[in-house]
């Protein structure tokens, strides 16, 4: 036994020195830059791009045998200004040579230090990464029957103990739409890669853009699964992390989940992926299908989330906004490279939503979005007592945003409503439970450009209400008193009660113009007429009241009472001046006067005349008399 033992240990000896023996030669008396011309030829072979290895080629051997290079550039096709699609500063192979024996690829690692990859779209539709491969009919045929005839049980196994790409740059250029993306310090570790067993990776990198602006750095890990024969790859618990800034804007996102890519149909699922942006958390299934013209479908659920606080957290706050509790939604989605392919429809819901001081709670919209058109649809709201409905149509397939609403108020609380509109500063408003429908259009990307270019229509019936600001009856008495030369009167109660207040109005380019305000109480008749400009907020109206008929017949007046009092309102839409047009009052009272004047002379004329002239005669030179007192009355 002894002998055998030791005749064993000389046989492995003499294997370990001749395997020594035979490394030996081959670091010494092979030289690997002899492979640098089959190694270019080859790689020109397999991707119709040529390879330029300007460092020189080394061996490695303790622990494994290996092999070292440095500086290689992968060129671009020919159209392409950039020469270089892909650089390497140097990359390090390792090989286990006794599994070659068995058909097994065992690495212990490679490393690729300082790899520069630019992936290029130009203007006119052309990319850098698809190769062509410039084989013969007759080569390109044995290719595939030897590829077809070949069994996975006879391929060589792999096991790569690690792949560490370290310090790499990748840059994304769309030169049609001036876009470019890129990953700096970005390194990648893969850990024991085996094609029959999951393996794991890790990578991290600073990112930046151009058109739009931003910059960040993004962390991701994965198990990934390979299945050789259906060419199915599958990211298991995928977990990215990144910190992305565009100006004051800061956006700190975590999402985890499946990712399955197909690669004979070219798709890719995206299963249960939970996300995290700041406060808000989202729920997405989707399929992307990566062939030709991208395109990625699916439904994306969006949990109750407080989109105040996510708007703080990500550094775009919008003052306007005050109070935006409990958004949640579902929408089913398709979208394409363009505005104009994507397709999504959902459903919306917001318990409390403030927007300067006005309110509304019980929010639900039903958004869709086809054609670069998005439709909010359904738009119902609690609204100041009362309900709001409404359909918006926002037209994002132009220079800028246009958008068209149709809207209705029901039984609101107009009070209420224009004091948090006017944020408690309007001077003169009105109380009631108001009814208004309103349709409008306008274009613009800021508020003052929507206000300027707003127009359409609108109407409103306000039952059982008061006109704040203003005393109508007071106004009348006033006039009586200044055309009887008599001191004003004091009782000012700066407000009207109203049974009815009615009016249309037609909207162009920001300016309300009215021309049929109808305000009718128990004391007072008034009409009115004017505009109101939103976009300087400035006033211009008319108003003409009278005493009603039915208040005449109860104080027994008439003279002045009997006439049109006309106010005017001017200035500051918040804080206008409101006053007597004294010139329009004394004509009116002028005519009065006259009419009075002339009834008395008629019938003086008519009575002397029914004494001397005969009956039939009378009412003609009545006729003719009259016409000649208009002219002296200048009427």
């Amino acid at each position: 036994m002894k002998k055998w033992l030791k005749l064993l240990g000389i046989i492995v000896g003499l294997i370990i020195v001749g395997l020594l023996v035979a490394a030996i030669l081959l670091i010494t008396l092979v030289n690997p830059n002899r492979f640098k011309p089959l190694i270019m030829e080859q790689i020109k072979q397999r991707t119709g791009r040529e390879i330029l290895i300007r460092g020189d080629l080394s061996w490695s051997f303790f622990p494994y045998l290996g092999i070292k290079v440095k500086q290689v550039e992968l060129s671009n096709p020919p159209m392409f200004k950039q020469p270089y699609f892909a650089e390497i500063d140097s990359a390090t192979i390792n090989v286990k040579v006794l599994p070659l024996l068995n058909k097994r690829v065992e690495s212990s690692g490679v490393v690729i230090d300082g790899l520069k990859l630019r992936l290029i779209k130009q203007a006119n539709g052309n990319v850098n990464w698809q190769f062509t491969i410039p084989t013969s009919r007759s080569s390109r045929s044995n290719d595939r029957v030897t590829q077809d005839t070949s069994s996975p049980s006879a391929a060589f196994a792999l096991f790569i103990a690690g792949v560490d790409i370290q310090d790499a740059t990748i840059e994304w250029i769309d030169e049609q739409k001036k876009q470019r993306i890129e990953i700096d310090k970005f390194n990648l570790s893969v850990d024991n890669v085996q094609l029959d067993k999951p393996f794991t990776v890790k990578a991290h990198g600073d990112v930046s853009g151009k058109n739009p602006n931003f910059s960040g750095n993004v962390a991701l890990s994965s198990q990934i699964g390979v299945d050789i024969n259906q060419h199915i790859y599958t990211l298991n618990n995928v977990q990215v992390a990144a910190t992305l800034k565009q100006k004051d804007r800061h956006f700190n996102t975590k999402w985890h989940g499946q990712i399955i890519f197909d690669q004979n149909h070219q798709t890719l699922e995206l299963h249960d992926i939970q996300a995290q942006i700041a406060n808000l958390a989202l729920t997405t299934n989707a399929k992307m299908t990566v062939i030709d013209q991208p395109h990625i479908s699916g439904k994306l659920m969006i949990h109750p989330f407080d989109l105040k606080k996510w708007l703080q957290e990500t550094g775009q706050d919008n003052v306007a906004l005050q109070v935006g509790k409990n958004m949640s939604g579902s929408v089913n989605f398709s979208l394409g490279t363009s505005l104009s392919s994507v397709d999504m429809q959902g459903n919306m819901h917001m318990d409390t939503l403030q927007v300067a001081k006005v309110q509304m709670s019980n929010v639900t919209m039903q958004p869709h979005m086809q054609n670069g058109v998005l439709t909010l649809s359904g738009v119902t709201a609690d609204f100041y007592a009362g309900r709001l409905l409404s359909n918006v149509d926002i037209y994002l397939n132009g220079a800028e945003p246009r958008i068209a609403m149709q809207g209705k108020l029901i039984d609101v609380q107009s009070a209420a409503l224009l004091a948090d509109l006017a944020n408690n500063t309007a001077k003169l408003s009105f109380s009631g439970a108001a009814n208004v429908e309103l349709s409008v259009t306008t274009v613009g990307s800021n508020s003052d450009a929507l206000m300027s270019h707003l127009n359409g229509r609108g109407k409103m019936y306000v039952n059982k209400g008061t006109l704040i600001g203003i005393d109508l009856p007071y106004w009348i008495n006033t006039a009586y008193a200044l055309t009887q030369h008599q001191s004003t009167p004091t009782d000012d109660a700066g407000k009207t009660e109203f049974n009815t207040l009615a009016a249309s109005a037609v909207i162009h380019n920001g300016v309300v113009m009215n021309d049929d305000l109808q305000i009718i109480s128990a004391v007072t008749d008034t009409r009115g007429r004017g505009e109101i400009n939103l976009v300087s907020q400035q006033i211009h109206y008319q108003l003409q009241t009278t005493v009603s008929q039915a208040e005449q017949k109860r104080r027994n007046v008439f003279n002045l009472y009997g006439l049109s009092v006309p106010l005017l309102i001017t200035g500051d839409l918040h804080n206008p001046h409101i006053r007597l047009e004294m010139d329009l009052l004394m004509k009116e009272v002028g005519k009065q006067q006259v009419e009075k004047v002339k009834t008395k002379v008629q019938e003086q004329i008519q009575k002397k005349l029914q004494d001397i002239v005969p009956e039939g005669q009378a009412n003609e030179l009545l006729e003719q008399g009259s016409k000649v007192l208009n002219g002296l009355l200048g009427q």
